[in-house]
């Protein structure tokens, strides 16, 4: 037993000298070394020239812009809907399908509360179904619109109108999707 208790005194008094070494030529060299300065001239520094490029903005001519908000205001009544299919400016028009149609959605259902028609879009939400809302003026109404898409093809329409009929409840119907 007294022959492991100086083995481990030993040990430590290794580690004792290793340590003390090692701070030694640390900290030594740095007692004889001279504090170095650093020095930066600019006192000949010139400043560059640099081109700026002409910043002068045109205002366009006021009769071009008194024609185009003259335009618009054929377009769009004071709500902000277009004034030929009735959809709110900005978000796809639902219609009936014509032979030119390149896009469908299938409408859910149409609202005249506004929160009725959110509260079935964050359903289909909910239920992992890609539904949106299409605001229009029906007959001088604003109707808020139900529908699920766009599908690039009519045969994917077709696939979920039963799909959803049987998920929601109610009478789903094809329609032409334009935005």
């Amino acid at each position: 037993m007294k022959k492991n208790r100086m083995d481990a005194k030993k040990r430590n008094i290794v580690v004792g000298i290793i340590f003390l070494v090692a701070v030694l030529v640390i900290l030594v060299p740095m007692l004889f070394d001279k504090p170095v300065q650093i020095t930066t001239e600019i006192d000949d520094f010139e400043n560059p020239e640099i081109e700026l490029p002409d910043l002068t903005i045109e205002e366009p001519p006021l009769d071009d812009v008194r024609e185009a908000g003259a335009k618009l205001d054929a377009l769009v009544d004071a709500d902000g809907f277009d004034k030929e299919t009735g959809v709110r400016i900005g978000e796809p028009a639902l219609s009936s399908e014509v032979a030119e149609t390149k896009r469908w959605a299938v409408q859910l259902a149409s609202f005249a509360n506004e929160q009725s028609a959110q509260n079935l879009v964050d359903e289909c939400i909910a239920a992992g179904d890609q539904a949106w809302l299409s605001v229009a003026k029906v007959d001088g109404k604003t109707m808020h619109r139900v529908a699920v898409g766009p599908f690039l093809r009519r045969d994917d329409a077709e696939g979920q109108l039963s799909t959803l009929e049987t998920k929601y409840d109610i009478k789903p119907m094809i329609v032409a999707y334009r935005d």
